[in-house]
């Protein structure tokens, strides 16, 4: 079944999951998990510094060693929940390659089908 010459039954749906301009343009959030992880590693080993009665820098390598596991930490788990998103969209595109009848065309609705009647409690 060709997609570019046959109209498949549920193109509608198939049109609303594929990305468009917007999600593909760069941004800082696609690698903002790192800065966290990074400022999370340090402040976790001078707030435990703080709490042993050491001064808040006393172990500096140590300091510096955590904030890189914790932003490694971060950036690994930010890539493998893009890919779990990735596989679910994926598994979500062949349902609906294989079972088109399950999604019929969109009718517009009206606003008395949407809301509930509204009744003012007096």
């Amino acid at each position: 079944m060709d997609l570019d010459k046959e109209k498949f039954p549920a193109q509608w749906l198939h049109d609303v999951l594929e990305p468009n301009e917007i999600d593909e343009t760069p941004s800082i959030l696609k690698n903002y998990a790192m800065f966290p992880g990074f400022c999370m590693g340090y402040y976790a080993m001078k707030i435990r510094n703080k709490y042993l009665g050491r001064p808040t820098r006393w172990n500096l390598p140590i300091m510096l060693a955590s904030s890189a596991f914790c932003g490694f930490f971060a950036y690994v788990s930010h890539e493998i929940v893009h890919i779990q998103k990735a596989r679910r969209d994926a598994v979500t595109r062949e349902y609906i390659m294989l079972h088109p009848e399950r999604f019929p065309d969109p009718y517009p609705k009206s606003y008395a089908e949407i809301f509930r009647d509204w009744i003012p409690a007096r």
